[in-house]
């Protein structure tokens, strides 16, 4: 996805089109998922004009948007569109920062950056219309995921009125993936879906 020839927002757009010629599914409940590049590639679905629309949310898996994509959802600020990340506090690949700067470079000095994830997550909670504020430290609000103690989640969004639109989760890994990633996100999902009253 990362590359100017082919249009893989547009390819994503027309496979969801297409698959329901063929499944039988919910389009309320589309989400996508994806880790490291797959993470990145999330995010980029969630904040285009065309893709953000078919999606009911996002999890981003040790994956950021690069430092020029700061940007936030791809939908008007009243169409809900939450978003979980999962972030290794030791991942050099792609680090996530602790809301110091903007973007932070990878540790082995190619000259790669990737946007904060303190900051990408604080801009789409405010595009959730979320109270923020500009300083950090911001305080923030926990958030549990029942059954799953191996993260430490927090939002900018109170979740005291229904699950926060954008939650960051971290824990003590580096860039690898865990089976029980795709667990947190689909209960954090289940979680949006029944505040909607879809479940």
């Amino acid at each position: 996805w990362a590359q100017c020839q082919d249009d893989d927002v547009q390819f994503f757009v027309d496979l969801v089109a297409d698959l329901r010629n063929y499944i039988c599914m919910n389009s309320a409940r589309v989400y996508v998922y994806g880790y490291s590049a797959g993470g990145m590639m999330a995010w980029a679905l969630g904040q285009d004009q065309r893709s953000a629309p078919l999606l009911a949310g996002i999890g981003a898996i040790q994956g950021l948007p690069m430092w020029d994509y700061l940007l936030g959802k791809g939908v008007p600020r009243s169409r809900k569109l939450p978003v979980i990340g999962i972030y290794g506090s030791r991942d050099c690949s792609v680090p996530p920062g602790d809301g110091r700067d903007q973007f932070n470079e990878v540790c082995d000095g190619d000259g790669y950056y990737y946007v904060d994830a303190w900051h990408q997550h604080r801009l789409w909670a405010e595009d959730h219309s979320c109270p923020v504020t500009t300083s950090k430290p911001e305080a923030r609000f926990g958030y549990n995921i029942p059954g799953r103690n191996e993260i430490s989640c927090s939002s900018h969004c109170n979740p005291s009125s229904g699950p926060p639109a954008s939650v960051d989760c971290r824990n003590n890994d580096g860039h690898g993936k865990e089976p029980w990633h795709l667990d947190v996100a689909l209960k954090f999902f289940d979680d949006h879906a029944r505040a909607d009253g879809l479940l």
